[in-house]
């Protein structure tokens, strides 16, 4: 869970609507720290072989369905070789935050 400016935000609601754009292989939505708003969502996105997609299409494609606080703030692209996926095939987002520094 994210939590931005007094909202909390479940990261697989966000990843759920952003998984359907057409150019994402793989994403996970966590909490950036933010001066402004404790955590900003944060997008942490792989694009499929031979698509592409700026930022500003994918956060247009979340305002679709998404609430405002919901949408993320930033998306950051990474090679999937970059994304620590575990075994199963889950995200390890807590592996993926210290990588970017988030804690």
């Amino acid at each position: 869970m994210v939590k931005t400016g007094g909202l909390n935000v479940f990261s697989q609601e966000v990843e759920q609507v952003l998984q359907k754009h057409s150019s994402i292989r793989e994403i996970a939505v966590i909490g950036m720290p933010s001066e402004k708003w404790g955590e900003e969502v944060t997008g942490v996105v792989v694009l499929r072989d031979g698509y592409s997609a700026t930022a500003e299409d994918i956060i247009a494609f979340g305002r679709e369905t998404l609430a405002h606080y919901k949408v993320p703030k930033t998306i950051l692209f990474v090679d999937y070789k970059d994304m620590p996926i575990n075994y199963s095939g889950k995200i390890m987002k807590r592996d993926l935050r210290k990588k970017l520094g988030a804690i």
